[in-house]
């Protein structure tokens, strides 16, 4: 099994650079995918035992929006 923390996050209109942790036990195979055009992983997209995912967001001049991003282990 594993954990994601934190597992949300409010984000600002400007662009930036977040990350969160996957914790699981060693040999514990994951990996990450974005469901949002705006939201970019900028780390390895699958990884084993724990790590941290580094993601991107691009700056939103619109509306307020809601992405999300799947760990899938």
């Amino acid at each position: 099994s594993y954990s994601l923390a934190p597992t949300s996050a409010d984000i600002s209109a400007g662009v930036g650079t977040y990350t969160f942790n996957v914790n699981s036990g060693a040999g514990c195979t994951w990996t990450v995918q974005s469901n949002a055009s705006w939201i970019s992983i900028d780390s390895a997209n699958s990884g084993s035992g724990s790590g941290v995912v580094r993601y991107i967001v691009t700056a939103n001049v619109g509306p307020e929006r809601t992405g999300t991003i799947t760990v899938n282990g």
